[in-house]
């Protein structure tokens, strides 16, 4: 078992970590991102919960976060950050853990599913994905009326 582990990861609007190591999430664990045209600029934050063995929790562990398309060949943002337990467990046998919000940039280019990841030590812990939607190109077609045109005189 990892010394970290990664039980929940999501892309939301925006979040954040108190000093207690509670998060804050405003509109997270979207699907899909429609922007109003592509090519633009995502601003959004990975938001995640770490879990740590007994043996890890004195240690901060550095996890690294990329955000690539599906097949992970295009990383469009990559970095690294520092969580850790801040509290003393509630009880014997609760996991200890600690909150993480990251904010990103990116530029979309285009259409694509994106691929979030979170790993440790080389090793993957967790990922989602979510949709970059060309709101225009991916419109339905304007449908026809089905009402005859009025008759001429």
């Amino acid at each position: 078992m990892p010394a970290v582990q990664i039980p929940v990861l999501m892309v939301a609007n925006s979040a954040s970590v108190d000093e207690y190591g509670n998060l804050t999430i405003q509109q997270g664990g979207w699907d899909r991102a429609a922007p109003v045209s592509l090519p633009c600029t995502f601003n959004a934050a990975v938001v995640g919960l770490a879990v740590f063995e007994d043996s890890e929790v004195s240690a901060q562990q550095v996890l690294r976060l990329t955000i690539s398309d599906l097949a992970g060949t295009e990383p469009w943002f990559a970095t690294s950050t520092l969580v850790h337990d801040r509290n003393e467990p509630a009880v014997p046998g609760v996991l200890r853990r600690a909150g993480f919000a990251v904010p990103f940039t990116f530029a979309a280019m285009k259409a694509a599913v994106a691929r979030v990841s979170a790993s440790h030590d080389g090793a993957e812990l967790a990922s989602c994905t979510f949709l970059i939607q060309n709101v225009v190109a991916d419109a339905a077609p304007a449908r026809r009326s089905r009402r005859k045109a009025p008759a001429e005189n």
